[in-house]
């Protein structure tokens, strides 16, 4: 299990990252960190986040990071998603620090650069 900080954005983005489906324990540890990244009733109210159209918006970004544990099964269920959206070209460039603080770049990429 490793600590990472996750900045207001990076919560957003990896919530779109995650599986929907899976074994039931793969799903069960999404779900926990699921919970554990997601915002409080006080962030909600803090940061007026709602939802507009199929997005949220908020009013200001906190500058505070928030440490998640974030363990190996969760980590290979989003490496899964990432490779996906990465031969789809569906990974947009906000991706791109979030997927730096979580992976080693050249090695998550490293299957797909040999083919």
């Amino acid at each position: 299990m490793e600590k990472k900080e996750f900045k207001f954005i990076d919560r957003m983005l990896v919530v779109g990252l995650l599986p929907q489906q899976g074994s039931f324990f793969s799903m069960k540890l999404v779900n926990d960190f699921k919970n554990e990244i997601a915002f409080s009733e006080e962030e909600f109210k803090n940061h007026n986040i709602r939802v507009k159209g199929n997005n949220y918006v908020w009013d200001k970004e906190p500058k505070e990071e928030k440490i998640v544990n974030i363990g190996p099964v969760v980590l290979s269920e989003i490496k899964k998603i990432v490779l996906m959206k990465d031969s789809n070209n569906e990974l947009v460039s906000e991706h791109i620090p979030l997927l730096e603080k979580l992976f080693d770049i050249e090695e998550l990429f490293a299957e797909q650069t040999k083919k």
